[in-house]
């Protein structure tokens, strides 16, 4: 079974200045999803600690596991990717709350096909990179069948990250944070580019695919490998 999207966000969101939560409505995951995952991406003015996300927080409230986040070597920008398994269906809020007052900008994407073992098993191989320049990058160690995610932020808010390669997620001029996806491959570069030369933080993650059902035997039992 390999990954494929289930749905993306109706547009990136950005909160309020000078908050300490963010809530989102943009995504709305398919009624029918097989062993399904969501992935969200966050990316702040500032720099911010002790990010945490729930979705459907005001129903089911499923805590959504934190993938990894690192700041800009610069004065401001945090990036972030939360992650959950078997999330409930529908047109759901999605919630954020961190500490240090900032703008959070938000883009999400569910999918079908993935390993449901455990988030480890489910959310492989995150990297992250900084650097000073108008080339955002970072390279992710994927397979075939899987999909990889990428997100972005930078220093300086007169400083747009103005594309991202492979298949756009969300590139919007004044928003600190930009994703892309990829068909997942031995390695993946995902890339961006900026308006000028700053500071930039780059992260990834591997989606990884559920194991394929083969029938064995008169009884015709499924092996998961």
């Amino acid at each position: 079974m390999a990954v494929a999207v289930d749905a993306v966000s109706t547009a990136e969101s950005q909160s309020g200045a000078g908050v300490t939560t963010a809530t989102d409505t943009g995504l709305t995951i398919g009624s029918s999803l097989s062993n399904g995952a969501l992935i969200v991406g966050v990316g702040w003015d500032t720099k911010v600690t002790s990010p945490n996300a729930h979705w459907d927080s005001t129903g089911t409230n499923q805590l959504m596991t934190l993938i990894g986040t690192v700041d800009t070597a610069g004065t401001n920008g945090t990036v972030a990717l939360f992650g959950l398994r078997n999330p409930t269906s529908g047109n759901k809020t999605f919630s954020t709350s961190w500490t240090t007052a900032s703008v959070a900008n938000i883009f999400s994407v569910s999918f079908t096909g993935v390993d449901q073992t455990s988030d480890v098993a489910a959310f492989k191989n995150f990297g992250s990179a900084t650097g000073n320049s108008s080339a955002p990058s970072v390279a992710i160690t994927s397979a075939v069948g899987d999909i990889v995610i990428g997100a972005f932020t930078n220093s300086t808010n007169a400083t747009d990250i103005t594309a991202v390669n492979n298949t756009a997620l969300c590139v919007n001029a004044g928003f600190q944070l930009a994703m892309n996806r990829a068909a997942g491959a031995a390695s993946v570069t995902m890339s961006a580019t900026l308006g000028g030369t700053d500071q930039w933080a780059a992260i990834g993650v591997d989606v990884a695919a559920a194991g394929a059902a083969v029938a064995s035997g008169p009884l015709m039992a499924q092996i998961w490998i």
